[in-house]
């Protein structure tokens, strides 16, 4: 069974806290046309800036491929109390 990562990362910006949900090669929406162009990318010595604007793939601080899991349509709720 492939293993989905979810890395939950805090992105502090200048309006405050950031959320981003990534997910790594071997989760099941890792587009792998995208990755491979992306390595290609990085054999050229493109920089991580242009690799990630190009591909959405980016090399964590671990040495292991990430992308941004889309999150545009969640909602979340908090209820006191609970």
């Amino acid at each position: 069974m492939i293993k989905l990562l979810l890395v939950l990362a805090l992105i502090f910006g200048m309006n405050g806290l950031v959320l981003a949900l990534f997910a790594g090669e071997k989760a099941r929406n890792a587009n792998h046309a995208t990755l491979a162009t992306a390595r290609q990318m990085e054999a050229r010595a493109d920089s991580r800036d242009e690799i990630w604007r190009a591909t959405g793939w980016f090399r964590g601080p671990e040495g292991k491929w990430k992308f941004e899991i889309d999150d545009g349509g969640l909602r979340i709720s908090i209820r006191p109390g609970r």
